[in-house]
């Protein structure tokens, strides 16, 4: 059998097919959100389902040519860039199929990618209408391939505006690498578009042979991107990797608990719901500067004012109340430079666990010093840019965690990394004079049958937005609301000035 950098192997059956085990992690993620319990009868949708959303502009480009080379790019992106979007998995192994011809890859094509033309009549739905109409039809199917949909809409005679919205289970990705995704498709769209036949995408599209000759592009397992296969974990590994896991499963126990407002009945089939608060360009500007002064980054200090506003609503407060949680921090931008066909490559999982843990003292009778919970979330931050945290034991790490899951309590609060997005993820302009597309809002986020509130934070064209998601089967709009008003009354009292959100959205899908 023929071996290939990322671990697959060559089927003895097939020459066109090749398979890896299931990472650590991956299995059992394969499991509980896209394997048995995707497949049981009656079920609505998949567990946690990744749904991220560009919506865009053009004045140079028409509907028809979109329309066809969005369909060129993504067939590039399968072929050329990301095969793993259309991996599959079969018990403990993720399998790959090269298409053996055309006819095998429009069938994948025809299953995974759509054109959705709103046309250009008046009183025809909007961009919005129609992304919220899609993802609802979505999540009424159980597809564990990863889909595209571009949504596209003349708007007068020189405009089109569009969406392009990415599918993917939550066990192969997180949501950064789904952007990262998007952003690689929409370049290589416009770059179809600009360069048309000379393009360095379509000419090697013209040349492509049906060979398998795209696996080598295959991702490995996280562990096996960060650690060489045949590394043991040492005695010592093992116990600091307890000793750690301990620690946290200490802090949980007396963990801030948020109340559940409703039983969670058909959780599958409730609404999923988004409120979401976009803040101007200066407030961004100037909450950045006072950050900046009192030390702390603006990523800690809304992670420590939604903490200071959950304290208010936790259930069960005891004399000692902590704050526990394992939050995904990147590794797709932060490994070496031999690996940077792995750096460019938005599909894959690259959530490294970043264990936060902090004891929550009130400086008075049920009031949090926001500036100092914010100085040690910072503090803890920091440990995932040292390269001992990034390389220490990847693969014991992965198989504790598995266990250390399974003791973890739902309905803990979490909170999602954030960062510039338009600097190191997806970014707004793609093209030239010639050919061009902004991207003008991006959105991502993961559709959970499971209780549990989930905060991101991200600035996108110098905007702050500020993103609570949840199933409406265990939590009320009300709850959801209350909770980022006060952050917001947080960040006022801690910073000392307005803060009032530019646009306010609330969804229900």
């Amino acid at each position: 059998m023929e071996a290939y950098h990322s671990g697959y192997e060559r089927s003895s059956s097939s020459n066109l097919e090749w398979s890896r085990e299931l990472g650590d992690t991956e299995y059992p993620m394969v499991m509980a959100i896209g394997g048995d319990e995707a497949s049981k009868p009656g079920k609505r949708r998949e567990n946690l389902l990744i749904h991220a959303i560009a919506q865009f502009t053009t004045a140079t480009i028409s509907v028809e040519v979109l329309s066809t080379q969005f369909k060129s790019a993504w067939t590039a992106l399968r072929l050329l860039h990301s095969p793993d979007i259309a991996t599959e998995f079969e018990g403990k192994n993720k399998i790959y199929r090269s298409p053996a011809n055309t006819t095998e890859l429009q069938t994948w094509l025809d299953r995974t990618f759509e054109v959705i033309d709103i046309g250009d009549e008046q009183g025809s739905e909007s961009v919005r209408q129609a992304t919220a109409r899609k993802i609802k039809e979505r999540q009424e199917q159980i597809e564990l391939l990863p889909t595209c949909t571009v949504i596209l809409h003349q708007k007068g005679s020189q405009v089109v505006e569009g969406a392009v919205i990415l599918f993917i289970s939550h066990w192969r990705i997180e949501a950064g690498g789904a952007l990262a995704l998007i952003d690689r498709l929409v370049d290589m769209t416009v770059q179809l578009v600009r360069d048309g036949e000379d393009c360095v995408y379509a000419k090697a599209l013209k040349k492509f042979t049906y060979d398998g000759s795209e696996v080598d592009k295959l991702t490995p397992t996280v562990e096996d991107a960060l650690m060489p296969k045949d590394t043991q974990s040492s005695s010592a590994s093992k116990e600091r990797v307890a000793r750690r896991l301990k620690e946290m499963s200490d802090k949980m126990s007396n963990n801030l608990h948020v109340a559940i407002t409703s039983d969670g009945a058909n959780a599958d089939k409730s609404p999923y719901k988004i409120n979401e608060r976009v803040y101007s360009a200066s407030f961004t500007s100037t909450l950045a500067k006072k950050c900046k002064n009192a030390n702390v980054s603006v990523t800690s200090a809304i992670h420590a004012a939604y903490l200071c506003a959950l304290y208010t609503e936790a259930t069960d407060k005891q004399e000692k109340v902590t704050y526990a949680s394992i939050m995904p921090a990147q590794v797709r931008t932060r490994i070496n430079d031999g690996k940077s066909l792995l750096r460019q490559q938005g599909c894959w999982n690259a959530a490294l666990m970043l264990f936060l843990a902090l004891d929550l003292v009130p400086i008075q009778d049920g009031v949090l010093d926001l500036i100092s919970v914010a100085r040690a979330l910072k503090q803890q931050y920091q440990i995932a840019t040292g390269r001992d945290w990034l390389y220490e034991d990847a693969r014991q790490t992965s198989v504790q965690l598995i266990e250390f899951f399974t003791q973890t309590i739902g309905n803990a609060p979490t909170n999602k990394t954030a960062r510039v997005l338009d600097k190191e993820v997806i970014n707004k302009q793609h093209g030239d004079e010639k050919a061009n597309l902004q991207i003008n809002k991006i959105s991502a986020w993961a559709d959970s049958i499971a209780s549990g509130m989930v905060m991101r934070v991200w600035t996108f064209d110098g905007r702050l937005n500020i993103q609570l998601s949840s199933n409406q089967a265990w939590h009320s709009e009300e709850q959801i609301e209350r909770l980022l008003d006060r952050t917001e009354e947080e960040l006022k009292k801690a910073f000392d000035f307005v803060v009032r959100a530019e646009e306010q959205i609330i969804d229900a899908y």
